[in-house]
């Protein structure tokens, strides 16, 4: 199988502080709601401007659930998540603290890719499933010279963006309104459990890359709770995690496993990839604070479970209330780390238009 664990090498490492002070502001709204034993207040859901784009189809629904603002996935599924304002910052948090791990706000040979961007010739970047756009905007600063789309379900993008990037609403299981290679470099993040049908995505995405471009995935396929340097997960995260399955499937939904994922990846190109394990809440010297910082973020998810556990598994606010305890006693208790999968597939340069 063309996977690889060997981690690649960056050329060049970005400065961490600017990334650190962001992470740092997002994380403190987090934990006043993380913190916090009451319900978040009304007054703090849904104050970011609305987003309006040519492209409004969309497979979901949006209601309220609890005083917060939920995007239920699909008509027919009962499974969805929080679209509000703790959620977003908690995306971006979680964004600027992969980017500081990682240096970059991506994970492979993207300026390989990028580097013969022109003026005559820009290089084109989509991001599915955008989110708050933190990426897409991310990327568009970094790379004056690439356009980058950022295109979502859920209308949370920002007005004010680099000239270079722009943001559509669009139904993601149906094919998008572009041409077959269309673009050099696609972009899909933490996506695998909020479409109905994952690999039908990514074929998508074959089809819309042009030959000898890149396809880069940064998810966590196997839901795998976290884990010990040995790999041991400790009991109250392991009855979460296999609640939150259990609820998942119950909505209707499909577990993505990573062996599924690289089935549908095999044919468009070589793949290749890392297995990045983030500490939760312990390291030392500059990981002490980023750990912290991803405990919060972590008990920030987990409350954002709690729609899809209570009305898709059929769990009550109690039951959900004792889980996740459960699961917040381990991470503050054991020295724990996320596993995250991220790959990359570069397409052939040898496949036409009409073989696609």
């Amino acid at each position: 199988m063309p996977y690889s664990d060997t981690p690649t090498k960056q050329t060049q490492r970005l400065s961490l502080q600017p990334d650190a002070s962001k992470a740092l502001r997002r994380t403190e709204s987090i934990r006043k709601y993380v913190m916090s034993p009451s319900p978040i207040s009304k007054s703090s859901i849904d104050t970011s401007p609305e987003f309006s784009s040519t492209f409004m189809s969309r497979s979901g629904t949006e209601i309220r659930w609890k005083d917060r603002t939920i995007y239920r996935i699909g008509r027919n599924v009962t499974a969805g998540y929080p679209k509000d304002l703790i959620e977003q910052e908690r995306q971006e948090a979680e964004h600027h603290l992969l980017r500081i791990l990682l240096g970059y706000p991506y994970h492979g040979p993207v300026l390989d890719i990028l580097k013969s961007s022109s003026r005559m010739n820009r290089k084109r970047i989509l991001d599915m499933g955008t989110g708050t756009g933190i990426w897409a905007i991310d990327m568009a600063d970094l790379f004056p010279h690439v356009d980058v789309i950022g295109i979502d379900e859920v209308n949370i993008q920002p007005e004010l963006v680099p000239p270079n990037c722009e943001f559509y609403i669009s139904d993601l299981t149906k094919p998008l309104p572009y041409p077959l290679s269309s673009f050099d470099i696609i972009h899909i993040r933490f996506l695998s459990t909020r479409v109905q049908s994952y690999p039908s995505i990514l074929s998508q995405a074959l089809t819309l890359l042009r030959p000898n471009g890149l396809l880069l995935l940064f998810e966590n396929f196997t839901f795998i709770p976290p884990q010990t340097v040995h790999d041991i997960t400790p009991k109250g995260v392991q009855a979460f995690y296999d609640c939150y399955k259990r609820s998942f499937s119950s909505s209707g939904l499909k577990v993505c496993k990573l062996e599924d994922v690289v089935g549908t990846l095999r044919g468009g190109g070589d793949i290749k990839g890392d297995l990045i394990k983030v500490p939760i809440g312990h390291g030392t010297g500059r990981m002490t604070q980023l750990s912290k910082i991803h405990l919060i973020n972590l008990k920030a998810w987990i409350e954002s479970t709690r729609y899809t556990i209570i009305e898709g598994g059929g769990y009550t606010n109690n039951e959900f209330d004792i889980l996740s305890q459960a699961f917040i006693d381990d991470l503050e208790k054991e020295e724990l780390y996320t596993c995250y999968h991220s790959l990359w597939v570069k397409k052939p340069t040898n496949v036409s238009q009409n073989s696609e």
